[in-house]
């Protein structure tokens, strides 16, 4: 039977309102980090003065392309919690060399960190952000049932 054969979907609906309120807060915030600080030292090379102080166009530059990694981290992050299955047998999310896969019978342990839960087998770990999907709760709850079922305890209630 193919793991796609089951009657649960393997992911639950995606809270669109909360990945679009968080898109917008964060690509308005480094965006205004970049435009604050590349126009510090544009407006000097404007007007033909020499460029002082700390910022210089090398360290704007890096700076902008750090925080342009950081917008490609956050759309990346938020592609990963759209495509993360919570199938019958494993956990699976995509990264940059193809799908990570945790099975619910190998995961050593589950931390809360931040808004997230890092879940570990031995040698990996997932972060499954609930707030990402419509019902967070339903997450949490399917989390627990699904290794519940696969460490063999009672079903939580």
């Amino acid at each position: 039977m193919s793991k796609f054969a089951t009657s649960e979907p393997l992911a639950p609906a995606l809270n669109w309102a909360y990945l679009i309120t968080v898109a917008i807060v964060v690509s308005s915030a480094l965006g205004f980090i970049s435009f604050a600080l590349t126009m510090q030292v544009f407006h000097e090379w404007l007007h033909r003065k020499a460029i002082s102080g700390v910022w210089t166009w090398s360290s704007v530059v890096l700076m902008d392309i750090v925080l342009l990694g950081m917008l490609i981290g956050l759309f990346w992050k938020m592609y990963c919690d759209g495509k993360t299955q919570f199938g019958q047998e494993e956990l699976s999310c995509p990264n940059v060399t193809g799908w990570k896969r945790i099975r619910w019978s190998d995961v050593t342990r589950i931390d809360r960190v931040g808004f997230g839960y890092h879940i570990y087998s031995q040698n990996q770990k997932i972060v499954v952000t609930p707030y990402a999907y419509k019902q967070p709760e339903s997450v949490l709850r399917l989390i627990r049932t699904r290794l519940a079922k696969a460490k063999g305890y009672a079903s939580p209630g």
